[in-house]
């Protein structure tokens, strides 16, 4: 929805919904042990949107990351939960690797 970047979210439900077991291939799996990794990100002076960015491959002009806004923000947000974009590899850090399972 904003193009080739690393996204991350403030809200893990989110980030389970891309998160897939590998023996089911289900983000919904009970199962299954599933893994995210909690990163540390440099966010910079962001560009903040509600708007999809389908083809961006970096932030706007003077920016050094993007933030759609949910829909709590803004109600007419293309999103429903707030995301964080990043087209720099080398601001965003994974610092741990959390394993859980859905219950």
């Amino acid at each position: 929805m904003f193009g080739l970047g690393i996204y991350l979210a403030d809200l893990s439900s989110k980030s389970n919904q891309y998160s897939k077991c590998q023996q089911h291939e289900s983000t919904s799996c009970k199962v299954c042990e599933k893994k995210l990794f909690l990163c540390r990100a440099l966010i910079g002076d962001p560009y903040f949107t509600k708007v999809a960015m389908r083809y961006a491959k970096e932030p706007p002009i003077n920016k050094d990351s993007v933030i759609a806004l949910s829909r709590k923000d803004v109600p007419d947000s293309a999103v429903e939960y707030r995301e964080y974009i990043f087209y720099d590899k080398d601001v965003v850090y994974p610092e741990y690797v959390i394993s859980y399972q859905l219950k």
